[in-house]
């Protein structure tokens, strides 16, 4: 078992479909009268065993967790609507749903079928490795304090509601970190090192394409 702990704004796919309680509370009352208009259930007034169908995206909007207020744990999502023809082929379930919000019992998010919405896994994936080895030199290169400015200034290159966790691209790796480096600012000795890094890693990349 893998450990997945998904930050704001993860956007998650179910790969099954998605049976939970849907409590009458004021904040899932977008998804009971968006199933009311579909006729998925005939009454908005007490709480519904629903389902979510296998191919809907839904986004990570809150996680509450805390010691000692168990019953109170839970994770609030929301359907995001589909705006640009990739995103309507990528989310066809999404135009009945959108705009929802709603939140879920903690115990009942637990074993969600799912995979989480990337775009370009090797890029994704490659990604991370860097941040995380850019993380553990910068920080012993210019201290923690100087370490952390650096990756926020990273995370803001990603776009707003973006981080390491949960961006999404379609790019390869080397166009990625070339649209990045666009996107910080030469300010200081900070950025300069970024993209001397990133620039390292576009050649290295292009390098292994060749051998």
């Amino acid at each position: 078992m893998i450990f997945f702990t998904p930050d704001i704004g993860t956007l998650l796919k179910l790969e099954e479909d998605w049976t939970f309680t849907l409590f009458l509370e004021y904040r899932n009352r977008e998804l009971f009268n968006k199933l009311k208009g579909l006729n998925k259930i005939d009454d908005v007034n007490k709480n519904q065993i629903i389902d979510l169908p296998k191919g809907l995206v839904i986004k990570v909007d809150r996680v509450y967790i805390r010691k000692g207020l168990s019953q109170y744990s839970s994770i609030t999502f929301t359907i995001p609507k589909p705006k640009t023809k990739s995103e309507k082929l990528e989310m066809p379930y999404n135009m009945d749903y959108a705009g929802s919000k709603f939140w879920v019992k903690l115990h009942e998010c637990n074993g969600i079928e799912f995979s989480p919405l990337i775009g370009n896994k090797e890029t994704f994936e490659s990604f991370q490795s860097i941040f995380q080895e850019i993380e553990r030199e910068a920080s012993e290169k210019f201290g923690v304090h100087k370490c952390t400015q650096l990756l926020s200034s990273i995370n803001r290159a990603l776009g707003p509601g973006k981080n390491i966790n949960n961006f999404k691209t379609n790019l390869r790796i080397d166009q990625f970190l070339n649209v990045i480096m666009t996107k910080i600012k030469d300010d200081d000795l900070l950025s300069d090192y970024i993209k001397i890094k990133f620039k390292k890693e576009i050649r290295d990349f292009k390098i292994r394409q060749i051998i």
